[in-house]
C-alpha cells in the first residue's frame, strides 16, 4: 500500500509547491534555464533555488521518478543568476554566472569538472566549436603544448568572449592540458 501511497503523497506536496511558489521549477530543468538565458537575459527568480531543491528532494524521497542532472543544472543556474542579480551585474555577466552554476552542478553531480565546463559552453551558452582547441601539454603557463599523439588533437570552435585570446590550464591524473582560445 505504501508503494502507491508514498509517491501520491509526494505528488500532493510538490504539486502546490511548484504551482504556487515557483512555477519555473516544473519540468526537467535544462529547458527552463535555456529559456531564461534566451528570453530573460539569464534572470531566474531566487525562489527557484528553494522550489526546485525542495521539490526534487520530496519527489526523490517519495519514490518518484526524477533524474539528478536536470534539477542540479537549474539549481546551480538559479544560484548563479541570483548572485548576478544581487551584484547588479549586466546581462552578459549574469548569463556567465548562470552557465557557471550549471557547470558547477554538472561537475559535482557526475564528478567530472571538465565535462561540467563543456556542458555549460556547449548547451547553456551554445559557444563551443572549432576555434577552441583542447591539447595535451604542460599545465604550467608558458610551456609548449603539443598533441598527445600526432593527429589526435581535439579541435572545437568558440566565439566565447571570456575565453577568447586566453589559455586556461588544468591538470588530470594523466597529465596537463591547456584550453587554447585564439
Amino acid at each position: 500500500a505504501y508503494v502507491i501511497a508514498l509517491p501520491m503523497l509526494g505528488g500532493l506536496l510538490v504539486g502546490p509547491l511548484v504551482h504556487f511558489i515557483a512555477p519555473e521549477a516544473k519540468g526537467h530543468g535544462v529547458p527552463q534555464v535555456l529559456t531564461a538565458v534566451a528570453i530573460r537575459g539569464g534572470r531566474i527568480r531566487p525562489v527557484v533555488v528553494l522550489g526546485k531543491a525542495l521539490g526534487s528532494a520530496i519527489t526523490i524521497g517519495a519514490g518518484g521518478s526524477v533524474g539528478r542532472e536536470g534539477p542540479i543544472v537549474q539549481i546551480g543556474s538559479a544560484i548563479g543568476s541570483t548572485i548576478g542579480q544581487a551584484l547588479k551585474l549586466n546581462e552578459r555577466r549574469v548569463i556567465d554566472l548562470v552557465a557557471s552554476g550549471a557547470a558547477a552542478g554538472i561537475a559535482a553531480t557526475i564528478n567530472a569538472p571538465i565535462a561540467g565546463v563543456m556542458f555549460a559552453l556547449e548547451v547553456i551558452l551554445g559557444e563551443f566549436g572549432i576555434q577552441t582547441r583542447l591539447v595535451k601539454g604542460p599545465s604550467q603557463p608558458g610551456g609548449p603544448a603539443e598533441p598527445a599523439e600526432e593527429g589526435r588533437t581535439m579541435v572545437y570552435t568558440s566565439p566565447a568572449p571570456p575565453l577568447r585570446g586566453g589559455v586556461t590550464h588544468f591538470t588530470s591524473a594523466k597529465g596537463g592540458f591547456r584550453l587554447v582560445c585564439p
